[in-house]
């Protein structure tokens, strides 16, 4: 069997042990040694969108949302995976910055992606992975296999107000940067 670290990014791989809401899950190497992660790490993506889910019901702040608390507590997403694939994801500090309101550390197994992961934007500073090099692989389809919008971390900035106001960064169902309230229902 091959490591992961010897597989091209754009590889799929699955755990047939790993299921969610039934459905065996299809990861997608998205980038290895990702600036910012840890080192010899591989970074996956779900190849499919998990849930349509609310961001939160008030704040576009990642580490204080409904989403982030249903990805991470009492084990979030990661309740269905199996105990191999569980202990083999890497906990990853990532860095949420919106300004100078906030700069937040969080760390987790599993998270949202920000904007800069998906296309160069200084304001969020992080690098792009390798996967959307090109704005290619934007597009992801829920279990019905139909085009969905789904959720970044990262509050939307306008490039005019201080505060994000409730909206959050998403990558529309054509694969394009957009907002969204934090009320609406986006993909996982």
């Amino acid at each position: 069997m091959k490591k992961l670290s010897d597989l091209p990014i754009g590889a799929k791989i699955k755990d047939v042990n790993t299921k969610y809401n039934g459905h065996t899950l299809v990861w997608i190497i998205a980038d290895k040694n990702h600036q910012g992660y840890p080192a010899n790490t591989v970074t996956l993506i779900s190849e499919r969108i998990l849930a349509k889910r609310k961001f939160d019901g008030r704040t576009a702040r990642y580490k204080d949302s409904e989403i982030w608390k249903r990805i991470n507590v009492n084990n979030g997403l990661l309740k269905d995976f199996s105990s191999d694939f569980k202990n083999a994801i890497a906990s990853t500090t990532i860095n949420i910055k919106y300004k100078d309101l906030f700069n937040d550390l969080i760390t987790d197994k599993i998270f949202l992606l920000e904007m800069s992961e998906i296309e160069e934007i200084s304001a969020h500073g992080g690098e792009k992975l390798e996967l959307f090099m090109g704005d290619k692989n934007r597009t992801p389809r829920d279990f019905n296999n139909n085009n969905s919008s789904w959720w970044l971390r990262t509050p939307y900035d306008d490039g005019i107000s201080l505060d994000p106001s409730g909206y959050v960064d998403i990558i529309d169902t054509e694969g394009s940067h957009s907002s969204g309230y934090c009320t609406a229902i986006n993909g996982v």
